[in-house]
């Protein structure tokens, strides 16, 4: 399955992100606000009836994560109720190097250099593609079969960009 959103030139408080489906279907909105950037699925795909969007998921920027003493970008799955603490690997030789130390989701965000698309990893295997271009962020889910929420994907790319401006 394949989604896109618009490149945010900047992501700026409350300006909505549209998601949509490569057949152009919107599915939710990516939003910032002072301290969060969440993704709200659009309830009427979902639903016959009409409601207001449901916040799925949310990504803050965490230091001394878990009275640790390293900072983490912080994945908050709201539907389950899970937090995933993405760590950037310091030993390796990539450009962008992130993992989560959660047994149950073990995820690898891996950017060899900066032209590079962004590969991310579930259980060491390639699970979904973040391809960046001039105006659009695409993103190629490969193995859907993981019990890892879509929400996580759709907000990949920031964790990424939080990463490189705060680790």
């Amino acid at each position: 399955m394949r989604y896109y959103f618009k490149k945010p030139l900047a992501l700026v408080n409350k300006l909505p992100v549209k998601v949509n489906k490569e057949n152009g279907k919107p599915i939710g909105t990516i939003i910032k606000f002072p301290d969060k950037i969440s993704f709200f699925r659009d309830a009427n795909l979902f639903s016959s009836e009409r409601r207001e969007k449901q916040e799925l998921a949310a990504l803050t920027f965490e230091i001394a994560w878990r009275e640790g003493d390293n900072a983490a970008v912080v994945f908050h799955d709201l539907e389950n109720d899970k937090k995933l603490a993405f760590y950037e690997d310091e030993t390796s030789i990539d450009f962008l190097h992130l993992f989560t130390t959660e047994s149950e989701f073990p995820i690898e965000i891996i950017q060899k250099n900066t032209m590079d698309r962004i590969t991310i990893l579930f259980h060491g295997q390639e699970s979904a593609f973040i391809i960046i271009q001039d105006q659009q962020i695409l993103l190629q889910l490969i193995d859907e079969n993981t019990n890892v929420p879509d929400s996580f994907f759709f907000l990949s790319y920031f964790i990424a960009i939080l990463s490189k401006i705060g680790l």
